[in-house]
């Protein structure tokens, strides 16, 4: 094998992850929701626990099913619906 077929395989390789890792990342939902949440109440630990983790404290309803803020474009929310986070406690 020369160094021409070599480099020419690097790149094929280099493409084929590329595609793949677009392909199998799975992208956010880019739609309007009914409702945007956040949860404010304060949350207290228990021994020996550590202090709670403050994550999946926020979340969105489409069509009436509640879903994770991790699985929304939340940048896209924003910017193109006309809804402001609804804060509970």
């Amino acid at each position: 094998m020369n160094y021409r077929q070599f480099i020419v395989g690097i790149v094929i390789l280099i493409i084929v992850g590329i595609l793949l890792n677009i392909m199998l990342t799975p992208s956010k939902l880019q739609e309007c929701p009914d409702m945007w949440l956040q949860d404010r109440m304060l949350r207290v630990s228990s021994f020996p626990w550590p202090w709670p983790d403050n994550s999946n404290r926020e979340w969105f309803v489409f069509n009436g099913t509640k879903v994770s803020a991790s699985e929304v474009d939340k940048e896209w929310v924003i910017k193109n619906c006309n809804i402001q986070p609804r804060i509970v406690y």
